[in-house]
C-alpha cells in the first residue's frame, strides 16, 4: 500500500522573511524568500503533498484578528498548490501535436514543428516569457503549413489557459516594445477570459525564412481564441518581413511574461467583479 508523503513547512524564516514586527499580517510585509516558488514546486513534482504551518504570536486578539492574516495566509496557500503547470495532447487528421508548460520555469525550452521559422518565433515567446515551453507537433506539411501553425498555437493556448487556473494574484496585464533592428512592434495583453485580437500590422505578403508571414495573423487569431484573452499587437513601423515577425513574437512573449507574474500585493483575481 503507497503512503502519502506529507511535507510540513513553517512559514516565517522558510518561505517569507520574518519582518521587524514579528507579523506577516498584510501584503505589504510579505517578502519571499530567494528560490522558494521552484524549490517548492521541486517538492511538487516529487510526490509530496504541502501543508503551511503558522502560528502567529497573538492571533485572535484584538492587536491581530485573524482577518489580519487571511489576504497573506491565501497567497502563501497558493504557492503551496501545485505549479503553474500544463500538458496538452492534441490529434487531428492534419496534426498530431504535444505541448507543456511551466510557467514558473524558465527551462527547458524545446521546440519541434517541422517548420524552423517557425520553432524560431516559438522559442523568442518562451525565452523572452520566461517559461518553459516543450512542443512537437508532426502535421501534413505536404499540404501547407497552415494546419500546423493554427493547430499549434490552439494546443499552445489551451496549454497556457490551464496552467493559468483561475488566474488569481497575477498582475493581469503585460505590455511591451521591442525593437528589431528598423523595425518596432508593441504587443498589449489583459489576461481576461474574453477573447479579442486586435492585429494591427499592415498586410504582407510573400515569406520570412520560407515561412509564410500571413500566417503570424492566423497563430495569433488562435493563440488568443484558445488562452482566452485580449492582445493588441501593433507594427509602429519595418520594413523587414524576419525583423518584423520577430519583434512580434518577442514583444508578446514579453507581455506574457508580466501579466503572469504573481504579485503578492494582489488577492484573488485582479477584477472588482472577483472573476477573471
Amino acid at each position: 500500500m503507497s503512503r502519502e508523503r506529507i511535507l510540513f513547512i513553517g512559514r516565517d524564516g522558510t518561505i517569507v522573511e520574518e519582518p521587524h514586527d514579528s507579523q506577516v499580517d498584510t501584503l505589504q510585509k510579505l517578502r519571499q524568500l530567494p528560490g522558494v516558488v521552484p524549490a517548492l514546486l521541486e517538492l511538487r513534482q516529487a510526490g509530496y503533498r504541502l501543508v503551511l504551518i503558522s502560528d502567529p504570536d497573538g492571533l485572535g486578539t484584538p492587536p491581530l484578528p485573524e482577518s489580519a492574516l487571511r489576504e497573506a495566509q491565501d497567497f502563501l496557500r497558493t504557492l503551496c498548490r501545485a505549479g503553474r503547470t500544463a500538458s496538452i495532447r492534441r490529434i487531428t487528421k492534419e496534426t498530431s501535436i504535444e505541448v507543456e508548460v511551466n510557467l514558473d520555469r524558465p527551462a527547458p525550452v524545446a521546440i519541434s514543428t517541422g517548420i524552423a521559422f517557425f520553432d524560431h518565433m516559438l522559442e523568442q515567446v518562451a525565452r523572452h516569457g520566461g517559461f518553459s515551453l516543450q512542443l512537437e507537433c508532426k502535421g501534413d506539411l505536404a499540404v501547407d503549413e497552415h494546419h500546423t501553425v493554427e493547430d499549434c498555437a490552439l494546443a499552445l493556448g489551451q496549454a497556457l489557459r490551464e496552467a493559468l487556473g483561475d488566474r488569481a494574484g497575477i498582475r493581469r496585464y503585460g505590455q511591451a516594445g521591442v525593437p528589431m533592428d528598423e523595425a518596432l512592434a508593441s504587443v498589449h495583453i489583459d489576461l481576461v477570459t474574453r477573447p479579442y485580437l486586435v492585429y494591427n500590422v499592415p498586410a504582407a505578403t510573400g515569406q520570412a525564412g520560407g515561412f509564410d508571414v500571413d500566417l503570424a495573423e492566423q497563430f495569433f487569431r488562435a493563440l488568443v481564441t484558445s488562452l482566452q484573452a485580449t492582445v493588441h499587437l501593433s507594427l509602429s513601423y519595418g520594413s523587414n518581413q524576419h525583423h518584423i515577425l520577430e519583434a512580434l513574437f518577442k514583444a508578446f512573449g514579453r507581455a506574457f511574461g508580466e501579466a503572469v507574474t504573481v504579485d503578492p500585493r494582489i488577492a484573488g483575481p485582479l477584477s472588482t467583479k472577483g472573476v477573471l
